[in-house]
């Protein structure tokens, strides 16, 4: 049984191997974009994000205990709002092209967030974006990955049969196990989840002194 699932995930792997790369571009593509975008932005506007985020800190540094179930929340809302809409753009053929444009957006925010740091605390953001954003990420994006590759190749499939080849194509046949992974892929974001507010989290609160 292990060898046939083996079998599968390689064979899956081999047919999708080339959207992979081109979602992981665009990935890699928006969080360059996101990088620009700060460097781009003027003092006055880097400063005031940078005091929204030092009230974070503090917030922080001042509660005793931070809510880690209204973090679990918030990451949970947030990751299934993206998953829920890249497998509705799934089902629909013109779909695609938003898949992607969620593929950006989530690099973008990355990069984004890390050069923001980066830019307004020097090495100490360097430290607090690998304490505090890369743990949950490591778990999320490659799922993240996982359902983008899915939503598109399905979407793009539903397109090409269509629109191309003037054949008919029922996405019903294929939702059962496509929802199946997408929903396999969500439970380990979930896990992302409980890293960041049991990981995560705790990296942010050792490293809030460190921070100028």
């Amino acid at each position: 049984m292990l060898d046939d699932v083996l079998c599968e995930i390689r064979e899956y792997l081999r047919e999708n191997m080339g959207i992979y790369i081109v979602v992981s571009s665009l990935l890699v593509g928006g969080v360059c974009a996101g990088s620009l975008v700060v460097r781009w932005l003027d003092t006055e506007t880097l400063d005031h994000l940078y005091q929204s985020f030092h009230l974070f800190l503090e917030s922080l540094e001042s509660e005793a205990e931070v809510s880690r179930g209204s973090i679990i929340k918030a990451s949970f809302r947030q990751n299934l709002l993206q998953v829920v809409l890249i497998w509705l753009a799934g089902i629909f053929a013109p779909g695609f092209p938003f898949v992607l444009g969620m593929v950006i957006f989530r690099g973008f925010t990355v990069g984004f967030t890390v050069t923001f740091l980066v830019e307004k605390t020097s090495y100490y953001g360097i430290l607090f974006s690998l304490g505090a954003i890369l743990p949950h990420n490591l778990v999320i994006i490659p799922a993240f990955l996982v359902i983008a590759v899915t939503g598109f190749s399905l979407s793009y499939l539903n397109f090409k049969e269509r629109y191309l080849e003037k054949r008919e194509f029922k996405p019903g046949d294929h939702l059962g196990a496509y929802s199946l992974l997408i929903f396999l892929m969500f439970l380990l974001i979930m896990v992302g989840c409980l890293v960041e507010a049991y990981v995560s989290l705790v990296f942010m609160q050792l490293l809030v002194p460190l921070m100028p």
